[in-house]
């Protein structure tokens, strides 16, 4: 277990394909295997399969796709405050990419740097005091459009 002092709590926020994991690649890449990475999206209530999604498309429950109310914050902030204690969190993979892996269940052992991304990172308060840096992602779409045009 790392020690509290050693634990860099970072986190990233920023809109919907604003380059928020490309940035955590990249950090992943250069930082080596000093980093630990919590997707926001593992704290999702209506993941892509479950009951509460079908029932959500078919009585027209949500009106907006990107709210923050359709994430568990109680349970996001229950787990910071142990990724900042040093502690290793154990969740349910409820993240497009999580699932993709096959796996339904995910730990995360907090390391030197501990980077936690989400369009929804810094949506509370209570959450935000808890990071060493917090840092927002934003591309602008003049830039990444063009990108996506070329072949």
């Amino acid at each position: 277990m790392i020690s509290k002092k050693e634990l860099m709590l970072v986190g990233i926020a920023g809109p919907t394909c604003s380059g928020k994991t490309t940035l955590l690649r990249e950090l992943r890449q250069r930082l080596g295997a000093k980093v630990a990475i919590l997707s926001f999206d593992e704290y999702d209530l209506y993941p892509s399969g479950s009951p509460a999604l079908k029932e959500a498309l078919k009585n027209g429950s949500i009106a907006n796709w990107e709210n923050p109310s359709l994430f568990d914050y109680e349970r996001y902030l229950k787990d910071l405050q142990k990724l900042r204690e040093g502690k290793s969190v154990t969740l349910l993979t409820r993240s497009r990419e999580s699932q993709s892996e096959g796996s339904d269940r995910k730990t995360v052992q907090p390391d030197r740097y501990t980077l936690v991304e989400g369009v929804f990172a810094f949506s509370d308060p209570r959450t935000v005091v808890l990071f060493d840096r917090r840092f927002y992602v934003d591309i602008p779409v003049a830039i990444w459009l063009p990108a996506l045009n070329t072949t």
